[in-house]
Order: C-alpha cells, then sequence, then structure tokens
C-alpha cells in the first residue's frame, strides 16, 4: 500500500517498509533486502568510511515502518558522501555513484543475508 503523507512542508509517496525492500532499495543497493536489514539500518543505521552512523528515515504508521524513496536516495547519498567516494552535490548521482562503488567493493559495513 502506498500512501501520501504531509511530512512538513512537502508531500511524498510513503512505502512500506518491506515493499521498499522489494521495490526501492534495489534501484539503490543493486539487490532486495530482508525488511528486518532495512529495520536495523532504520533503528542502529550503517557505519559510513568516515565512522559516522547513517539512518534510513522511516516512521511508524500503525505496526509498520515506512518511509518515502525520497528518504532512501538520500539515505544512499549520505552514505556515499560520508565515505568519501562522491564529489557530486547531485543526489540521483550521489545515489548512482554508491551503489557502482558498492557493486565494485567499496566499503560499506552492510549486512546482507547470503541466499
Amino acid at each position: 500500500m502506498i500512501e501520501t503523507a504531509n511530512l512538513g512542508d512537502r508531500r511524498m509517496r510513503a512505502v512500506h517498509l518491506s515493499k521498499a525492500c522489494r521495490e526501492v532499495i534495489p534501484r539503490y543497493f543493486g539487490d532486495s533486502i530482508s525488511p528486518q536489514t532495512a529495520v536495523r539500518w532504520h533503528n542502529q543505521g550503517l557505519t559510513a568510511a568516515d565512522g559516522t552512523k547513517v539512518r534510513l528515515k522511516a516512521y511508524r504508521a500503525g505496526r509498520q515502518l515506512v518511509t518515502t524513496e525520497e528518504w532512501v536516495a538520500e539515505f544512499f547519498a549520505e552514505l556515499a558522501r560520508r565515505s568519501g567516494v562522491v564529489t557530486t552535490q547531485d543526489e540521483t548521482d550521489v545515489a548512482r555513484r554508491a551503489q557502482e562503488l558498492y557493486g565494485a567493493g567499496a566499503q560499506f559495513e552492510v549486512s546482507v543475508p547470503h541466499r
């Protein structure tokens, strides 16, 4: 289920975290992830190369965690920026570069279960 959320002064399309794991995150990460991994990214964050934690933004809608496509893009862009691998400020380019670098073996601390 996709809903429109009024988040501050912007309206964004909200996506349940489990759906984001299957449809949104693979655009940046290269593969789907388990919902538990996304929950961990929200609760604990990922450690970037500079040692800072980057957390996936999400909010509770009833018992479900919900995020937005924009927040997923911001998460990967910030992770790439803090890892010192990107110099551009364009969010789309930053997220795409993060995906390329991850695929090339860049050092992101990511826990993804093997299938």
